[in-house]
């Protein structure tokens, strides 16, 4: 499982890659080649994003398939098989939003970064509501801060803009 991620950068057509494994796992349940195949997409989202590939798109695309294949298992505590399952479904949920919101965090793409660590944050409240993860907190105010900044840069840079046009049009009808 850890070397699928590698295996799955040097495989030629990375999408049927996944299918093949799918094939090749004998698992007793459907949930246990989901899981699996979801593990190996986080990995490779999170190999993405480290400097050598620097592929913070490829990375989204990822993680947005792993949510997407997460999903029937994620609707509600009632239609999951077991408690066990939502739990570790629900699970793999939170880091696949973390790493979404990782990814959109170097596209420079701040508010939906901060909506993919604030659902993160949603799904570790669900599994255990005693629980927060401190580095998604540090995350979620490291962007509301980057926002402030942002905000700040733009009133500064278009202030000056606006006060000019005013004083001329005064100084022109006196």
């Amino acid at each position: 499982l850890q070397y699928c991620a590698v295996a799955l950068m040097d495989y030629p057509g990375r999408s049927n890659f996944l299918t093949d494994l799918e094939k090749l796992v004998t698992m007793n349940s459907r949930w246990s080649t989901i899981k699996l195949c979801t593990s190996v997409r986080l990995n490779l989202s999170l190999a993405m994003l480290m400097n050598k590939l620097d592929d913070a798109i490829g990375s989204v695309d990822q993680a947005n398939l792993a949510l997407l294949e997460l999903k029937p298992f994620n609707a509600s505590k009632q239609k999951s098989e077991s408690p066990e399952i939502f739990k570790q479904a629900k699970e793999l949920q939170s880091k696949a939003y973390f790493r979404l919101g990782s990814a959109k965090l170097m596209l420079h793409k701040y508010t939906d970064a901060l909506r993919g660590f604030e659902r993160c944050l949603k799904c570790q409240k669900e599994v255990n509501p005693d629980h927060t993860d401190k580095v998604v907190l540090r995350r979620i105010a490291e962007i509301k801060n980057l926002v402030e900044k942002q905000k700040r840069r733009r009133r500064k840079k278009f202030k000056g803009a606006f006060e000019d046009g005013d004083s001329k049009k005064k100084k022109y009808f006196k």
